[in-house]
């Protein structure tokens, strides 16, 4: 009874195809065997972030990412907000109406993060990134501090701005995707786009 199972099992359509696949393989039977007990195990390691989390550079490069998606969300989300309270502030008209001001600052972002990135591979990324990332820093406080002052200077910084937020964005993904291991790149992407989301 039990041969009969087992040769009723042997002839299965799933066996069958596992059998054709192993002859058109023109592996051994171990070899074949054991192609598919690694591919069992890279399934059952599928959405596994601890090899990620143990990579610190790749990890550096997705906390960064985060925080760039932290700060580019923040002001995209407050810009018409924040120009239209600078607009109020004083008596005579601002030269940029406030959807004006964002879209402008949008229109900026792509050739920033494309000249950003050619910079981290002119000068080195690590350099480039803490140059990109201390200068945005550095705009942002100037812009808080000078929300008072004249709406030409506040519109200069924020164009400033507009270049030095997105100006790391290219930067951080290639290191982030050339830092990752070769069998976790997807799950350091995955890991890198929820923490964007989440920030």
């Amino acid at each position: 009874m039990g041969n009969r199972r087992s040769w009723g099992n042997a002839h299965s359509p799933y066996w069958s195809l596992h059998v054709e696949a192993w002859r058109r393989s023109g592996l051994s039977r171990a070899e074949y065997c054991a192609a598919g007990r690694e591919a069992v195990r890279a399934q059952r390691r599928f959405l596994d972030f601890g090899p990620v989390l143990h990579n610190r550079v790749a990890m550096g490069y997705v906390l960064g990412y985060g925080a760039h998606c932290f700060e580019l969300y923040c002001i995209r989300t407050w810009i018409v907000t924040f120009w239209t309270f600078v607009a109020a502030q004083h008596s005579e008209p601002t030269l940029l109406g406030p959807v004006a001001v964002s879209v402008v600052f949008s229109l900026l972002a792509m050739p920033a993060s494309i000249l950003g990135n050619e910079a981290a591979l002119h000068f080195g990324r690590y350099r480039a990134l803490v140059v990109l990332m201390t200068a945005s820093a550095a705009v942002a406080l100037a812009i808080g501090v000078s929300v008072a002052s004249s709406p030409l200077l506040v519109l200069a910084l924020l164009l400033i701005y507009a270049l030095t937020v997105p100006a790391d964005s290219g930067a951080l993904t290639s290191g982030m995707a050339m830092s990752a291991s070769a069998s976790h790149k997807g799950t350091t992407w995955l890991c890198t786009r929820r923490l964007a989301i989440v920030s």
